[in-house]
C-alpha cells in the first residue's frame, strides 16, 4: 500500500508547522519545525560559545567595543587605531557574513564558500582588543547555520593537552584521540583561541612543542576535506614561527588564510614614530648635497646613493600624506626653493613623471614605501612575517590618507557591523 494512502500528518503543538511529508516518490519524510531549528540552535550555542557570551542575552558585533579603540586610543596616532578598527569590520564581514547569492530562502554566506574552499583567519590583538567577541561572533553565526565547531573551551591549551595526551597509551589516551577527531579534525569551522609560541620566541634555539608532530596530522588531515580554522593571538605568526609544527606556519602563511591585525595604540605609536623619524632624516640628507664641479669618482658614487634616499623620501611621503609645507616636506620645498641641487630637483621630476603615468617604478616605489617603514620599526618588525609586515604598511597607508577617507571607512564599518548583526 503507497505511503500517501497510509499517511498521517504531524504538526508542532507549538508553533503548527508540519513535522513530516510525503516526498515525490511517495515517500514520508521526518522534517523539523522552527521549535526543532531553535533548540538545536540555542543547543549549538551552549556547546560551542562561552557563557560569558549569552548569559544575558546574546552580545553581536554591536558589542564591540575594546577598550584600546574607545575615542581613537590614548596615543598620538588615533587615526591608525581608528581606521583598523574599521578594516577589522571588513575582514569579520568579507569572512563570515557577506553574501555570495542573495537566494530568499537559501542565501548563500562567504564562511560556507571559504569552508568548501579551506580558506582560514587568523586574528592578532593584543590584551583588550576583542578578538574573543569576534570569534565568538562567527561561531554564534555558525550556530545558526548548523555548522559543526569546535566546542569550548576551544583554548589552544585544551588543545595541546588533548594532543599531549593522545600521544600515549591507555584509556586517557584514547579519549583524548576521540576528542581530537571530534573537536578538531572532523568539524567544518576548528577555532582555537589564544594560540602561543613555545618558550620565548626571540629565543635562538626555539622550543618545539613535544607533539608537533601530530598538530601535523591533524592540520594535514583536515587539508583533505572542506574545512575552515580561525586562530585568535596576541602574538603576530612571526613570533610563533615553527614552535607548533611545519604545518601551522605554513598554513598561516598561505595566501589560503586571512590575516586581521589589531595593534595597540603604544605600537601604532612606534610606527608613526618611527616614519617621522626616517623622514627627517632623509631631509637632511637631501639638505646635504651640495653643487660641486670637481667630483671624483667616490664623490659620483656616493652622490647617487644620497639621491636614491631622496627619491625614497618622496615616496614616503606622498604615500603616508605628508607633503604640507607645515610638515617641513621636501616634496613641496624642492618646488619653491632655488637651493636645491639641480639633480635634487631631476629626481623629483622623475617621480612626478612615473606617478602620472602611474607605471611599474612608481607602483614599485609605493609598495617598497609602505613595507620599509614597518621593517624600519625593528621592534615590531622582528616578530612579523613578511607578510604581516605588508599587511600593517597597507594599514599604516589608509591611516595617513586624510581625514576624509578614515571617516568613510569609519561610516562603511559601522553600515557592516549594522548588516552583520542582522544576520
Amino acid at each position: 500500500m503507497p505511503v500517501s494512502e497510509t499517511f498521517t500528518p504531524s504538526v508542532c503543538p507549538k508553533c503548527g508547522e508540519p513535522k513530516n511529508v510525503v516526498s515525490a516518490e511517495g515517500q514520508e519524510i521526518r522534517v523539523r519545525c522552527t521549535c526543532d531549528w531553535e533548540r538545536g540552535f540555542h543547543d549549538r550555542i551552549k556547546h560551542t560559545i562561552m557563557r560569558t557570551f549569552y548569559d544575558n542575552g546574546f552580545k553581536t558585533i554591536m558589542d564591540w567595543s575594546p577598550p584600546i579603540f574607545k575615542q581613537g586610543g590614548t596615543g598620538k596616532f588615533k587615526t591608525f587605531i581608528k581606521i583598523q578598527k574599521a578594516l577589522a569590520m571588513q575582514k569579520i564581514y568579507d569572512f563570515c557574513f557577506k553574501i555570495i547569492s542573495p537566494g530568499e530562502s537559501n542565501r548563500i554566506y562567504s564562511l560556507y564558500k571559504n569552508i568548501q574552499q579551506n580558506h582560514n583567519l587568523y586574528i592578532r590583538g593584543p590584551l583588550n582588543s576583542g578578538r574573543d567577541l569576534l570569534l565568538a561572533t562567527i561561531k554564534i553565526f555558525a550556530a545558526a547555520h548548523d555548522i559543526s565547531t569546535t566546542p569550548i573551551p576551544y583554548e589552544w591549551a585544551t588543545f595541546k593537552q588533548d594532543i599531549s595526551q593522545s600521544d600515549w597509551n591507555g584509556k586517557e589516551a584514547e579519549l583524548a584521540r576521540a576528542r581530537v577527531t571530534d573537536y578538531y579534525r572532523n568539524v567544518q569551522l576548528f577555532t582555537l583561541a589564544n594560540v602561543q609560541s613555545e618558550g620565548h620566541w626571540n629565543d635562538e634555539k626555539r622550543k618545539k612543542f613535544r607533539s608537533s608532530l601530530l598538530i601535523d596530522d591533524v592540520l594535514t588531515r583536515r587539508q583533505t576535506n572542506p574545512g575552515s580554522m580561525i586562530f585568535t593571538s596576541a602574538e603576530f605568526i612571526g613570533q610563533i614561527g615553527d614552535g607548533l609544527g611545519d604545518r601551522f606556519p605554513e598554513i598561516l602563511t598561505a595566501p589560503k588564510t586571512s590575516i586581521l591585525i589589531m595593534l595597540s595604540s603604544l605600537e601604532a605609536d612606534r610606527l608613526l614614530d618611527t616614519l617621522d623619524r626616517k623622514l627627517n632624516a632623509l631631509r637632511q640628507i637631501a639638505n646635504k648635497i651640495k653643487e660641486s664641479d670637481k667630483k671624483t669618482h667616490q664623490d659620483a658614487l656616493a652622490e647617487k646613493a644620497l639621491l636614491k634616499q631622496v627619491e625614497e623620501c618622496f615616496y614616503l611621503e606622498h604615500v603616508f600624506n605628508r607633503t604640507a609645507i607645515h610638515d617641513d616636506s621636501l616634496t613641496q620645498n624642492v618646488q619653491v626653493e632655488n637651493s636645491y641641487l639641480s639633480k635634487v630637483k631631476e629626481k623629483l621630476i622623475e617621480f612626478n613623471t612615473d606617478k602620472e603615468a602611474n607605471n611599474l617604478t612608481y607602483q614599485e616605489g609605493v609598495k617598497r614605501a609602505k613595507i620599509s617603514i614597518v621593517k624600519e620599526c625593528q621592534e615590531l618588525s622582528s616578530k612579523m612575517t613578511p607578510r604581516e609586515i605588508e599587511e600593517v604598511g597597507e594599514m599604516m597607508c589608509v591611516a595617513c590618507s586624510g581625514e576624509d577617507k578614515v571617516k568613510e571607512f569609519s561610516r562603511h564599518a559601522v553600515q557592516l557591523r549594522e548588516k552583520m548583526a542582522k544576520e
